[in-house]
């Protein structure tokens, strides 16, 4: 079967590829991967000039860059684990070892468009003729990526399995015939490279801005949900989306700590927090608008977790080890009368390419290293507070910095960190 596609070549140059069955020549410039019951699949390219419009990805060098050294470090994985190649279901992995790309369908859920065959020569996508047009002009342009494609109606199982045949292979998502390996493959996920904490500062800010500019715009007695539809709105206009939204007004959040939004009325004060997902990458904040005069419980418990998420925040730092960062927090609580209070909900995790790549706790045995996302998020009563740093070689870095919007000043150890207030708009 032939067929012609136009794609990016790893050179940066607009082409088209055309997916030829070849039986068992080769006539594609890179490693090709055949399996016993289907030909090779060679990708053939053509120079050609660029489409004038945006429709399509641009090259990306420093992308391309990054998959080779993951190619790489995969590479050294299967040796160490006695493997020859490793497939990669789960989003998360799949976005990873790409750079970012989604194969989640308009970045919803954990329901796959793809799978990746990785050995120590190739990297291959498998995948369906309907979704494979758009994933490879648009997620795995010019990465290097063979393509394995099926008919649309014919299942994909049976592909990956004649991938898989012969072969020592290990797996994230408990395939037959393979070692499942998804523990310690997530490891390779931290800490992030360069182009990642480029990406995830970007995402900070749009994130920040979204929360923000909902809290600053929004109006008393709308419901949670109302609310929270206008908050993934600014998000999706951006490229971004909520893997996780919470909107809950009052005291509401006292009784449910892991809250979602209903169709409650926020009339006094409401808290805004997301996780927003791009490229593949994860990102939180936190923040609170009072449309009444706060009254001083909530002033005090606001007040007290900043204290706490301050501390965090600052013993978060290259060479740390979570445990002790932990016992820092719990003597805030301590010293504040409330030593019980951190047990009444999850205070922190590690973020990247997945929600919680780990959670933070008190016994956690993790050293912090330069690159490696903390969400801290404190709660003490009906205050919610959280935003997202990066350990880094310099001290922790806040991603999710303040756009337009009142300021705590808390000291730490002589140390002043800015910190989001209560935003007023009872006047």
């Amino acid at each position: 079967m032939f067929r012609r596609r136009r794609c990016l070549t790893p050179a940066g140059r607009w082409g088209t590829f055309d997916s030829v069955q070849t039986g068992s020549s080769r006539r594609d410039s890179g490693p090709s991967i055949g399996t016993e019951h289907s030909p090779k699949v060679s990708i053939l390219i053509t120079e050609m000039r660029g489409p004038e419009s945006a429709e399509f990805a641009s090259f990306d060098s420093e992308r391309m860059e990054a998959v080779e050294a993951r190619q790489q470090r995969v590479a050294e994985f299967l040796e160490r684990h006695e493997l020859d190649a490793v497939l990669l279901r789960l989003p998360e992995n799949i976005a990873w070892f790409s750079v970012g790309a989604d194969v989640t369908r308009f970045g919803g859920g954990q329901e796959t468009t793809a799978a990746l065959f990785v050995t120590p020569e190739a990297r291959v996508v498998v995948t369906n003729d309907v979704d494979s047009p758009l994933l490879f002009e648009q997620e795995f342009a010019g990465t290097g990526f063979q393509l394995k494609e099926r008919p649309w109606h014919e299942d994909c199982s049976a592909l990956l399995a004649d991938l898989c045949r012969g072969r020592r292979v290990g797996s994230d998502s408990l395939n037959g015939g393979t070692k499942f390996v998804q523990r310690e493959f997530a490891e390779l996920r931290l800490p992030l490279a360069e182009i990642e904490v480029k990406r995830l500062r970007q995402l900070g800010r749009i994130a920040t801005h979204a929360v923000e500019a909902t809290c600053r715009k929004t109006e008393p007695g709308r419901s949670e949900l109302e609310i929270a539809a206008e908050l993934a709105h600014r998000l999706v206009k951006h490229g971004a989306f909520p893997a996780r939204l919470q909107v809950v007004g009052d005291d509401r959040a006292e009784r449910h700590r892991h809250w979602a939004p209903g169709h409650f009325p926020v009339e006094s004060h409401g808290t805004l927090g997301v996780v927003a997902r791009r490229w593949g990458l994860h990102v939180a904040v936190t923040r609170t608008v009072c449309f009444q005069r706060p009254d001083e419980s909530l002033r005090e418990a606001y007040q007290h977790a900043q204290i706490a998420f301050a501390t965090a925040a600052h013993f978060s730092r290259a060479n740390e080890g979570v445990a002790n960062v932990w016992s820092r927090v719990e003597r805030i609580y301590d010293k504040f009368g409330r030593p019980d209070a951190w047990r009444t909900a999850d205070q922190g995790e590690i973020l990247g390419y997945a929600v919680r790549e780990e959670p933070l706790v008190p016994n956690g045995e993790r050293l912090l290293v330069p690159g490696t996302p903390l969400h801290w998020h404190p709660a003490v009563d009906s205050a919610l507070v959280g935003d997202t740093l990066l350990v880094t070689e310099k001290g922790p870095e806040l991603i999710t910095p303040m756009e337009d919007w009142p300021k705590l000043t808390i000291e730490v150890k002589g140390r002043p960190v800015d910190l989001p207030a209560l935003l007023r708009r009872d006047g």
